[in-house]
C-alpha cells in the first residue's frame, strides 16, 4: 500500500479558513487534533456489500462480514483501518473519516488490485456508522474476448459497535 505524504498548500489553508474551520482567523479558539474516540475500536457489520462491475458485462457482489477496526494513525493519517488485506489511512473531520487520496490494496476476494477514489466512514451518536467507498480495479485481459477489461467497484455498509 502506498503511504501518501501529507502536504498542505496555501490554497488549501485559505479554502479551509473560508469554509469556517475552527482555528482560522479570530473566530474560534486554537484548533487541536480531531476527536478520534467515536472511531477507535471495532465496528461489526450490520449489512455491507462490495459490488464490482466490468466492461465485459461481468459483475460480482461480495458480502462483507469481517468487522472493521480503527486504530490511531501516525504522522501520515489520523486513523488506520487495520484490515489485513486492505488497510486504509483516514483523516477525520467531525464525525466523518475520509480516506487519504492515492491508496490501493489487494483483497483476495477481488480479481485485481483496487484503487480507491472515494472512501468515507461516518459515525453517528448512537453507535452506528455508514461506510461508502468507490474506485477502480487494475485492468486485466479477458483471454476469451481478447480485450482489456476495466472494472469499477462500490462498497456500501452499515456498521455498529459491539
Amino acid at each position: 500500500m502506498m503511504r501518501p505524504a501529507r502536504a498542505f498548500t496555501l490554497s488549501t489553508l485559505v479554502l479551509a479558513c473560508t469554509a469556517g474551520v475552527t482555528g482560522c482567523g479570530s473566530s474560534g479558539g486554537p484548533s487541536g487534533p480531531p476527536d478520534l474516540t467515536p472511531f477507535i475500536g471495532t465496528w461489526n457489520v450490520a449489512a455491507a456489500e462490495l459490488n464490482i462491475t466490468c466492461s465485459d458485462d461481468g459483475a460480482q457482489a461480495i458480502q462483507i462480514t469481517q468487522p472493521t477496526t480503527f486504530v490511531m494513525g501516525s504522522a501520515d493519517s489520523d486513523l488506520i483501518d487495520t484490515d489485513a488485506t486492505c488497510p486504509v489511512l483516514y483523516d477525520v473531520t467531525g464525525r466523518i473519516a475520509r480516506a487519504l487520496p492515492g491508496q490501493s490494496c489487494s483483497d483476495p476476494q477481488v480479481i485485481t488490485k483496487m484503487y480507491l477514489d472515494e472512501d468515507t466512514f461516518t459515525v453517528d451518536a448512537t453507535g452506528m456508522a455508514t461506510h461508502q467507498a468507490s474506485g477502480k480495479l487494475q485492468g486485466f485481459i479477458n483471454i476469451t474476448l481478447g480485450e482489456t477489461v476495466k472494472c469499477t467497484f462500490t462498497e456500501m455498509g452499515i456498521y455498529r459497535r459491539p
